[in-house]
């Protein structure tokens, strides 16, 4: 029998994600485990994890702790294991209108505290480790669900896999 895959829906919020662990900090949203998730290296070992799901958590931090979280992403994931991240990008946010939606998309009442665009998750999924990163997902229709099955409109998210490669030893 086959080793049990690890895989994390960090900050899941109200997405619970079958099969994989749901980690929230707000128990409200009844996550599978009840866990502050920028401390995840305290939780789970190192190279352990086979994939990590994140969406809409990195704006909510400074830049400086939203490194941190993805350098930790880095340090968990198995080599070759995959971690995908979505974020606000406030390029494609500018263009809602009215611009009540904008304001409500970048400033989410005061609980952003960071803007993310591609360049910027890029950089900051490069500056942990990742090496082959992609970013332009066009064809992917950015539309999400909500409780009601309702259609909303998402198209101002932009996302990240990244792939955790080894460091090639050259002997």
């Amino acid at each position: 029998m086959g080793a049990v895959m690890i895989c994390l829906n960090v900050a899941s919020h109200d997405i619970q994600l079958k099969g994989f662990t749901n980690i929230d900090l707000d128990e409200s949203m009844k996550p599978d485990l009840v866990y502050d998730c920028t401390k995840l290296t305290e939780k789970f070992a190192v190279d352990t994890v086979d994939f990590i799901y994140c969406a809409h958590f990195l704006e909510h931090l400074t830049l400086v702790q939203a490194q941190s979280v993805v350098n930790d992403f880095y340090k968990l994931l198995r080599p070759y294991s995959m971690c995908a991240i979505v974020v606000p990008d406030y390029t494609k946010i500018l263009d809602l209108t009215p611009i009540t939606e904008v304001e409500k998309v970048i400033f989410a009442d005061g609980q952003h505290k960071i803007l993310f665009n591609t360049t910027r998750l890029l950089n900051v999924m490069q500056s942990a480790g990742f090496t082959t990163i992609a970013t332009h997902f066009d064809n992917i229709p950015w539309v999400r669900f909500n409780s009601t099955n309702s259609k909303i409109d998402v198209s101002w998210q932009t996302a990240a896999i990244g792939i955790k490669h080894p460091k090639a030893e050259w002997k």
